[in-house]
């Protein structure tokens, strides 16, 4: 029932009257139940996400996830009341900022990168992120998701390293060492 109104008879004789109103809103009613079953299922997709999910706006993060929050250890309240770059490795901010700056300018020619982040526990971590170019709460800001790739760095670190070490043993052993190729080349290591 959308308006309903009495009109009061202006003499006994005549009957009051009520004059209805009638507009159909099941199409409105529709629609917001569907807004409604859609913010769910994108809230539900996000909270269950396996990256950190952060929007980022006027240089401060307006939203994050439950990932982030644990990869950070950081709260939501201080992810979200201090400058972003903040918790960007030092040696990296400038870089970080950048690539936002140039996002916010549409610029999508290096949608992925990586960089170092400081943990609330001193921990540094590094970082994949993706990110894209948004509206939120009508203005321009990036929509951020960061992959933990720290195991990787140590891992790629660790075969570095290894490396490293079986060239100097190599390089000093009095004993020669040849590899064969498919077209039955030796080479010295």
């Amino acid at each position: 029932l959308d308006m309903a109104r009495i009109i009061f008879a202006e003499e006994e004789e005549e009957e009051a009257r009520i004059v209805v109103s009638i507009k159909d809103i099941t199409e409105r009613k529709q629609v917001e139940e569907a807004l409604r079953t859609s913010e769910a299922r994108y809230r539900l997709l996000v909270e269950n996400a396996n990256e950190a999910i952060v929007v980022a706006q006027d240089g401060m993060l307006k939203f994050v996830n439950r990932m982030a929050i644990d990869l950070t250890g950081y709260s939501e309240q201080e992810l979200t009341s201090r400058p972003f770059p903040e918790f960007v490795h030092p040696d990296d901010r400038g870089m970080v900022v950048e690539h936002y700056l140039r996002r916010l300018k549409g610029d999508v020619s290096q949608p992925k990168y990586v960089f170092r982040l400081m943990a609330r526990d001193g921990s540094i971590k590094w970082l994949e992120i993706g990110a894209a170019l948004i509206v939120w709460e009508g203005k321009p800001a990036t929509l951020n998701f960061f992959t933990d790739i720290t195991a990787r760095k140590q891992a790629e670190e660790a075969l570095r390293e290894s490396e490293d070490i079986f060239n100097q043993f190599m390089n000093h052993s009095p004993i020669y060492v040849f590899f064969k190729d498919e077209n039955i080349k030796a080479t010295r290591l």
